[in-house]
């Protein structure tokens, strides 16, 4: 089913918006990767709660970009199954708790 008038700009604009967070996810990887790269090398003691930040942004960026991508995937090819996946991620990630302690545990200035 091809759309057509509006839609296609509407199809166009989530494409391009998903687009952009796939790229911030990407960018989020990266950092994460520096940040663990930069403290292997500086700390070699045990694990301190400020090394579990890099990883914890890691899988953060990996999170959002599986997200983006099954959006983008679903806008182009316009497969209501990946359109509705994208909408299920983004409850799940609203009703997710987990990360909120597990962040102030990293952060935690001791």
């Amino acid at each position: 089913m091809a759309v057509e008038g509006g839609m296609k700009c509407v199809k166009f604009l989530l494409y391009v918006l998903l687009l952009a967070f796939c790229a911030c996810a990407v960018g989020l990887i990266a950092v994460g990767v520096g940040a663990q790269l930069v403290l292997s090398q500086t700390i070699i003691q045990g694990a301190t709660p400020g090394s579990l930040l890099p990883v914890v942004i890691i899988a953060v960026g990996v999170f959002l970009f599986l997200v983006a991508f099954v959006g983008c995937c679903g806008a182009c090819k316009e497969n209501y199954c990946l359109m509705i996946t994208l909408p299920s991620f983004c409850l799940l990630s609203c009703w997710w708790r987990w990360p909120q302690p597990l962040l102030a545990m990293c952060l935690e200035i001791r």
